[in-house]
């Protein structure tokens, strides 16, 4: 059985998901500061469960503006998303935000590049799924990821469905 875990940040009410089995947790969406991401980090690393995945559910910045303190702080732990549309979206929306000045007060967020040589990774952490599924070791259900194409909120949005689970439950980051 699958456990969902929602954990609440502040700015903006964005949410990530910690999905567990009885040892392993995958965190889902990183939050939209760095500083809410250290606290989620916080939570991660002090319970019982180890950190088997990250997964980015599509290329909003509240949704991966945490990356890199969790590529810090987990550097072994792979970061997937569903589709390279919705890596490339993580990308273009980066060099967008970089180009405006938004990232900042986020400089670890900064698109590596020639001129920025010490800038994020983006291309050589995220990963895209090679099958629609995401696994838990111990888990005896995969979760089913669906990426489409979304005239609504963003370009491509992932779905996930997980067939068994316990109850969610919800934690608010420290104030």
């Amino acid at each position: 059985m699958i456990e969902i875990q929602r954990y609440a940040g502040r700015q903006a009410n964005v949410n990530s998901y910690l999905l567990s089995d009885a040892e392993n947790v995958t965190v889902v969406d990183l939050l939209r500061n760095s500083s809410e991401a250290e606290e989620l980090a916080d939570h991660v690393e002090a319970g019982t469960r180890k950190l088997a995945g990250i997964f980015i559910t599509h290329g909003h910045p509240d949704h991966y503006l945490g990356l890199n303190v969790f590529r810090r702080r987990f550097p072994d732990v792979p970061v997937n998303v569903a589709s390279a549309e919705i890596r490339d979206d993580i990308i273009g929306f980066s060099q967008w935000m970089e180009s405006v000045g938004w990232l900042e007060e986020e400089p670890g967020m900064k698109v590596r590049s020639d001129d920025n040589p010490d800038g994020f990774d983006y291309p050589g952490v995220i990963q895209v799924l090679d099958q629609p599924v995401l696994k838990l070791p111990l888990a005896a259900s995969s979760i089913k990821v669906r990426s489409y194409y979304a005239s609504s909120e963003c370009g491509q949005m992932t779905t996930l469905c997980i067939p068994e689970t316990t109850r969610p439950s919800s934690i608010r980051s420290p104030l």
